[in-house]
């Protein structure tokens, strides 16, 4: 029973931390996805974003086709630099807090 809530709970702090990324990744309308929809539970949320990015990355690729523009493709590139940085401060933060949250949850019982 407690290793199944041990997993639930790890399982629930990965997926809100990749909610938070994926609302935050440029390009994309994925942080315009209505989240207040109670039925549609997180894992759906995920799973919807996901698409949202990949479509819209794709889509991105697929402009420069048509209007090749390196004063754009340079925007671009500044800005998903600038993304990754911030996830790996995101990551970093993520990973303490797992870190911290795993430990009193696996900690002895005295």
């Amino acid at each position: 029973m407690i290793n199944g809530s041990i997993t639930l709970a790890v399982i629930a702090i990965i997926v809100g931390f990749l909610i938070s990324i994926l609302g935050a990744f440029p390009l994309t309308s994925a942080a315009s996805i209505d989240s207040s929809n109670e039925s549609d539970s997180d894992i759906e949320q995920v799973g919807e974003r996901f698409t949202v990015c990949y479509k819209d990355i794709i889509n991105d690729i697929a402009s420069f086709q048509d209007d090749p523009d390196l004063e754009r493709a340079n925007e671009r590139k500044e800005t998903f630099t600038s993304f990754a940085q911030d996830l790996m401060e995101r990551y970093e933060t993520f990973a303490d807090g797992l870190r911290n949250k795993l430990d009193t949850i696996t900690a002895p019982v005295n």
